[in-house]
């Protein structure tokens, strides 16, 4: 991992937070998130002596996706990993009753912001002729559950597209695999369900583990595969 660049969208969130922390350790990481006094904070924290760039941006945005991208390129001169964590959850509604707004919402932010940086990144690894990518999908996607099915498919969407990207870039020495997993255990989602078992569920740190481990030497063997941790 030593001297490779790592961009992590949705850095500021709870798994975003710990697979920076981690990937920090020994890589130069370029941070990509919507609020800035967030970024700010992340910058200035922990004790790395490898460089951190935090980069704002509105992941649904084509612009601001390709202008981010052409700054970190500028900045650190490549890009080897991409991480995509970013994305939201919307859920409580049959088919029938979802809004078309939160249909697109979901749709946007799930999978187009996928698509997007996907597109502005490959052309980079393609140059150098190596690269992995990250998808951060769910079991919503995988074991379908009622009264959720605009952010099932958006991530089931998402399962497809990292398939896709990793049939079409083999040839190009490109690994791309996503993680599917449970209910995170975040705060946010303590606060949320606070009745809930929360003994199972799946900690940050352990799918930061198996982002690093996928994105080491040891995971240039897989790609297209979906990491499922319920």
């Amino acid at each position: 991992m030593k001297n490779r660049t790592v961009v992590i969208t949705g850095a500021t969130g709870a798994l975003g937070g710990t697979v920076t922390e981690l990937f920090r350790k020994d890589s130069q990481v370029a941070a990509i998130a919507r609020d800035k006094e967030k970024l700010s904070l992340l910058e200035h924290s922990g004790t790395s002596p490898l460089p951190i760039l935090t980069v704002a941006a509105d992941i649904t945005s084509a612009e601001q996706i390709k202008m981010a991208i052409s700054n970190i390129i500028q900045g650190f001169g490549s890009i080897d990993i991409l991480v995509h964590i970013a994305g939201g959850f919307s859920g409580g509604k049959s088919i029938a009753d979802t809004d078309i707004d939160t249909w697109d919402a979901m749709m946007n932010l799930n999978l187009k912001s996928a698509f997007l940086f996907a597109k502005y990144v490959l052309p980079e690894m393609q140059k150098q002729k190596h690269g992995k990518i990250i998808t951060i999908s769910a079991m919503a996607a995988i074991q379908q559950k009622p009264n959720r099915a605009a952010y099932a498919i958006s991530k089931s969407g998402l399962l497809t597209l990292t398939k896709a990207l990793a049939i079409e870039y083999k040839s190009d020495n490109i690994q791309v695999n996503s993680i599917a997993p449970g209910i995170i255990k975040t705060e946010s989602n303590i606060d949320a369900m606070p009745d809930a078992d929360h003994s199972g569920w799946i900690p940050t740190q352990k799918i930061a583990q198996t982002i690093h481990y996928l994105c080491s030497e040891q995971g240039d063997s897989i790609t297209g595969t979906v990491i499922e941790m319920p």
